[in-house]
């Protein structure tokens, strides 16, 4: 049965037509690069400028409009509710509004091997994955599944994600707008409503930030975004303040770390600007805690061909010699490990080319609480 909600919103876009905001008033210099568009220090001015909408509704919005089978489908099955509106500043503005929803109703083959057990053969498994499409050919305009290598990536009930991030363990995440992306994966997953669960209902324009329309970079589809707190609260030095808490009954904090593109693709800026001060801070802020800190760093992704001519240090091959640098940094640090997700986002559906949609924000999402519910299991 379809949830009375969706039979109106698909009357209301009839009748109404898809709306497209203005971006006129925006400087066109604001985020340029579609890798610049973060939340943290690192943040552009476009981000930093947004309103506060307010009226995130969470006692209405918190729960599922219907079950994870429910909402996926209706995203699927109703591409005028599948729009991904274009980015605030033009990049790749000719991409297609309505698209097929990135989430295939394929199940992912099971690996040989079965679920990963252990965080570095989760690891392992994500770095040596593929994409494999319905039709066999690799195309970033059409949905496909990841599969990892050797095992897979453990799928949660939405109970164990709200679990999981509620633990004794101190999390704390930091990067910026892949990074904010990854956060409304966790939202989706944690509230299991794949249709509007990242959106508050403060404008009527949420209806076209729906499904993967979620993980648009317009402005309209950021104001109006809006993390479960309980993800929220995961976000590590927002406003400023550092997270100092050790993990209760000798749980390691762990943290995850992410930004390459916003030092220009370039290892020593990236390490001395921002990894290796923020590791040292980390490790001097938990020197009194019981258990040493668990750091993950995430490395660069699988930019779209359509974007190397006018980013070309984001390429994919210079993206592939970054994530080997950034092994390298860290090999003799076992406190320290690499997040490699090049081979997951390798010509996956994407927003803009750099951004992208439920399918991959959604593995990620699976590989954090596989990754810290492993260190909970481990203890």
């Amino acid at each position: 049965m379809v949830h009375p909600i969706f039979t109106y919103l698909v009357g209301l876009l009839c009748a109404e037509g898809l709306r497209i905001p203005d971006n006129s008033g925006l400087d066109p210099d604001d985020g340029e690069n579609p890798a610049l568009s973060g939340w943290t220090e690192m943040d552009g001015i476009l981000a930093r400028a947004f309103e506060d909408q307010g009226g995130n509704n969470w006692s209405k919005t918190s729960k599922p409009v219907q079950s994870y089978v429910d909402t996926q489908t209706f995203c699927r099955t109703s591409p005028m509710v599948n729009v991904i509106l274009p980015r605030y500043d033009g990049i790749n503005a000719d991409m297609d509004l309505h698209r097929e929803y990135s989430v295939t109703d394929s199940s992912p083959p099971a690996a040989e091997a079965g679920t990963c057990t252990s965080v570095d053969d989760l690891l392992r498994a994500v770095k040596l994955g593929r994409r494999v499409w319905k039709h066999g050919r690799a195309d970033e305009k059409k949905p496909s599944h990841f599969v990892a290598k050797g095992c897979a990536v453990p799928q949660f009930e939405p109970t164990v994600f709200q679990r999981v991030l509620s633990t004794q363990s101190s999390i704390g995440l930091r990067g910026d707008s892949l990074t904010r992306h990854l956060m409304m994966g966790l939202t989706l997953r944690y509230t299991d409503n794949y249709y509007d669960g990242g959106m508050s209902h403060a404008s009527s324009q949420w209806a076209n930030c729906t499904c993967d329309g979620q993980f648009s970079e317009a402005v309209i589809c950021r104001k109006l975004a809006r993390i479960h707190p309980d993800v929220d609260k995961l976000r590590w030095d927002k406003g400023g303040k550092k997270k100092t808490t050790c993990g209760k009954n000798g749980l390691p904090s762990v943290y995850w770390l992410q930004g390459g593109a916003h030092y220009g693709s370039n290892m020593s800026e990236f390490l001395g600007m921002f990894l290796y001060p923020t590791i040292s801070r980390i490790k001097k802020h938990k020197s009194t805690c019981s258990s040493r800190p668990l750091i993950f760093v995430e490395g660069l992704n699988a930019q779209s061909r359509s974007l190397d001519r006018k980013y070309p240090h984001q390429s994919r091959e210079n993206a592939l010699t970054f994530n080997d640098q950034l092994v390298e940094a860290f090999a003799n640090d076992d406190g320290v490990r690499v997040v490699d997700f090049w081979n997951l986002t390798l010509d996956a559906q994407s927003s803009d080319g750099y951004h992208y949609l439920t399918d991959v924000n959604s593995v990620k999402a699976d590989v954090v609480v596989a990754i810290v519910d492993m260190i909970i299991r481990s203890r």
